[in-house]
């Protein structure tokens, strides 16, 4: 059997995804308890500031579970990634409107859209799938 070999990008652009949702796990929380300037901030925005904690922690378990995913080359984990990024940025875009950061956090997604739908990225899944296919008979 034929050894699958992962290619570098996607590993690189799978540890980012990784240490970006763990890091943005601890300080989201951190950065809205420990400023009051913050928690003003939301809530004359409108929003809550216990929504938008739990929404932070859900896009960095998310991002997590699947930068997990992808390191091990489980398909699901880039849809998932894909998915869940395209839906958080127009949740974020619509809750708290459009401002510079989005150009980036757009980039950023585009960017990794690319790398996860290229040609050896998606030999690389199929490969996986392939494989589990043929050890589960």
């Amino acid at each position: 059997m034929e050894e699958r070999k992962r290619p570098i990008i996607l590993a690189f652009i799978a540890w980012i995804i990784f240490f970006q949702s763990g890091y943005s796990l601890i300080i989201k929380p951190l950065i809205i308890y420990q400023f009051p300037v913050v928690q003003e901030a939301l809530e004359s925005s409108g929003m809550s500031v216990s929504v938008s904690l739990i929404w932070g922690i859900l896009v960095g378990v998310v991002g997590i579970i699947s930068g997990i995913g992808i390191l091990k080359g489980c398909n699901w984990a880039r849809f998932l990634y894909l998915g869940f990024g395209a839906t958080s940025l127009t949740l974020g875009w619509i809750l708290y409107g459009f401002h510079s950061q989005y150009i980036r956090k757009i980039l950023f997604y585009i960017f990794i859209l690319i790398i996860l739908t290229i040609t050896s990225a998606a030999s690389f899944f199929a490969k996986v799938k392939s494989e589990e296919s043929i050890s589960e008979k």
